[in-house]
């Protein structure tokens, strides 16, 4: 008689070890596909700079330290966009200005137009043409920055006034200057410059206006007074004592009318007005405040009030005290000294 065998029965203790190894399976096989994955995933995406926007601003980033590499990424953006990139040429050009390659910088400004670049970038290669003598580039960079608003339209005009002026075009030397003025009035450089460019071109009335646009701006104090005190003695200059009157009449309100400018003011004044006694008495009280600079100036006015009221012995006298004081005069000793 056959004995039935029986199946042993499984323990706890193996059910419990497959489901501990199944559990760290369960863990473990999605976290080997997420390492798979990512790092698939990184390898199928390339880093640094993709489109040609992105390797214009890389290169800009690193052309003060690595001009190779810039120029490395800007034929790049050139190549991608088929050439039709007109600030990638433009900033490419201007490495190469500055590298002395000329011939191909100028090819590649040719074909760029400056009404879509950028102004930081037409700035740049403006002043880098201007810098090495090449005007007609500069001009057709920066002209068009004249119509922009920003720090780089000043900017602009700042290198415009010079090339103007080498160029030797007065007209658009003194619209530059002007227009920079304009464009940044409280600015009492812009002023003065503007001031000192009609002088010396001797447009007496243009200076008079500068000077009136000046005083209307909000500059600091020392600038505004030196401003009314040339004005007046520029309307003077030009013969105009009715303007001269109300600009005197002005100041007289915001400085001493007992200063020593003031006083020459008004006799200055008084003089042209036919009031000799007058000029001469505010002269007279000027003269003891005045300084070496302007003694002598002072006593050609006297002679010339002398010689109005009819007075050719005190005229002669003053005449010759000037002509003494011009013979001490530092500038002269030096001279004297060194003949001898």
């Amino acid at each position: 008689m056959t004995t039935p065998q029986t199946t042993p029965a499984t323990t706890p203790s193996r059910r419990g070890s497959s489901a501990w190894i199944w559990g760290i399976l369960l863990v473990a096989i999605p976290l080997a596909a997420g390492w798979w994955y990512a790092r698939n995933l990184t390898r199928e995406q390339p880093t640094g700079p993709r489109t040609p926007a992105e390797k214009l601003d890389a290169a800009l980033q690193v052309v003060s330290t690595d001009a190779a590499r810039a120029q490395t990424l800007l034929r790049e953006a050139l190549g991608q966009s088929q050439g039709e990139f007109d600030d990638a040429e433009l900033a490419l050009a201007t490495i190469l200005v500055s590298q002395e390659q000329w011939d191909e910088a100028a090819q590649l400004f040719s074909r760029v137009d400056p009404a879509k670049c950028r102004s930081d970038l037409l700035l740049s290669f403006g002043r880098q043409a201007q810098a090495r003598g090449k005007f007609a580039e500069a001009l057709r960079a920066l002209n068009p920055l004249r119509e922009r608003e920003g720090a780089e339209s000043i900017a602009a005009l700042e290198v415009l006034v010079p090339i103007h002026h080498d160029l030797r075009q007065s007209v658009e030397e003194v619209d530059c200057m002007q227009e920079l003025a304009e464009r940044d009035p409280r600015e009492p450089a812009r002023w003065w410059m503007l001031i000192d460019l009609l002088t010396r071109k001797q447009a007496t009335h243009l200076v008079i206006e500068a000077m009136q646009e000046a005083l209307k701006q909000e500059l600091p104090g020392k600038d505004h007074l030196e401003l009314h005190h040339r004005l007046i003695e520029t309307l003077m200059f030009s013969g105009d004592a009715t303007q001269a009157r109300v600009e005197v009449d002005k100041l007289a309100q915001e400085e001493d009318p007992g200063s020593t400018r003031m006083l020459v003011h008004f006799a200055n004044l008084h003089r042209m007005e036919g009031n000799f006694d007058l000029a001469m008495q505010s002269l007279e009280r000027a003269i003891p405040q005045m300084g070496p600079e302007k003694f002598r100036e002072a006593i050609r006015l006297r002679a010339i009030l002398s010689l109005d009221l009819g007075k050719f012995a005190e005229a002669a006298r003053d005449r010759s005290e000037e002509h003494t004081s011009e013979l001490q005069s530092p500038c002269n000793l030096v001279c004297r000294l060194l003949l001898e």
